[in-house]
């Protein structure tokens, strides 16, 4: 398993396992909170996810994607390919 850890500030951290190879069902995460999360972290927490899922990616040799969700009903869709930025795809509205 590998860990990373990002601490948001005021008390606010995400730490995220994951396996060491490219799980074959598609679940790689497993997630645990200290503290509140709010909305207001929603684009430090994309960031730092996309420094993960572009790791991973590269590592892994694989491409996937991921779907945060970034308010009630809105989403953004980033696809991480290995050797490549990390790209959003897709975003709602006001999002």
């Amino acid at each position: 398993m590998k860990t990373f850890k990002c601490n948001f500030g005021n008390g606010v951290i995400c730490e995220l396992e994951t396996p060491d190879e490219a799980p074959s069902d598609g679940r790689h995460f497993r997630f645990q909170w200290t503290g509140e999360p709010h909305p207001g972290l929603t684009r430090a927490y994309i960031a730092w996810m996309s420094s993960v899922n572009k790791l991973l990616a590269d590592e892994w040799k694989v491409s996937f994607l991921h779907i945060f969700l970034t308010a009630p009903g809105k989403q953004e869709t980033w696809a991480y390919t290995p050797g490549e930025p990390p790209k959003m795809i897709s975003r709602d509205p006001g999002s």
